[in-house]
């Protein structure tokens, strides 16, 4: 499509799904495009080309509330008392899901966090631990998040150590951005590959 261009590439049966910027999928490849960010830890339900992704969360939240919505319309017939204790058994699962997130909206805010921060170099984005999301900026700084939460300040605080030259062009090296709002951002550098006797 020449009104869109791939942003991001998402595993989906054994090839990748590159997603234009409204998340609708442009087309499939067997690798992963040079200069495309490659996003792990999102499963997809459904990928079509020229149609947005379905994620796995969607189709299991409709799932399970449809399933809710039938027990409680059948035990609404029998006793008011019964639909009433279903609603508030959904409302306090809901209520976790909130406090932890869906990889849908967490993939969702920090897409738009990074393209807020002017970050434009992320090789990869890691959601497989949701206590701990991880980006790697230029294939050489893994850059910890830590919980979804403050994403737009860690990464405008990421953006603003690079371009202050806090960390070198050719530096490798872990970034630690989890505690970024009480400005403690520990940096590790990486020098395995300049010495074989360093700690593994």
């Amino acid at each position: 499509m020449e009104d869109d261009t791939a942003s991001g590439a998402i595993a989906y049966e054994g090839r990748y799904a590159l997603l234009g910027s409204s998340e609708k999928v442009l087309e499939f490849a067997d690798t992963v495009p040079e200069g495309i960010t490659l996003v792990k830890g999102l499963e997809l339900a459904k990928a079509e080309v020229g149609k947005p992704i379905v994620y796995a969360d969607d189709v299991e939240e409709n799932t399970s509330s449809s399933t809710a919505e039938g027990d409680a319309s059948a035990s609404a017939e029998s006793s008011t008392s019964s639909s009433e204790a279903v609603s508030a058994e959904s409302t306090g699962v809901s209520g976790e899901e909130s406090t932890l997130h869906k990889s849908k909206e967490i993939f969702q805010e920090l897409r738009g966090a990074i393209e807020d921060s002017g970050l434009d170099k992320i090789t990869e984005i890691d959601l497989s631990d949701r206590y701990n999301l991880t980006i790697l900026y230029d294939g050489r700084i893994t850059m910890e998040l830590g919980l979804p939460t403050d994403l737009d300040y860690k990464l405008d605080y990421a953006k603003g150590i690079l371009d202050t030259g806090g960390i070198k062009e050719n530096e490798k090296g872990t970034l630690n951005l989890s505690d970024a709002v009480n400005n403690r951002v520990p940096f590790e550098p990486d020098y395995s590959n300049e010495s074989a006797s360093a700690p593994g």
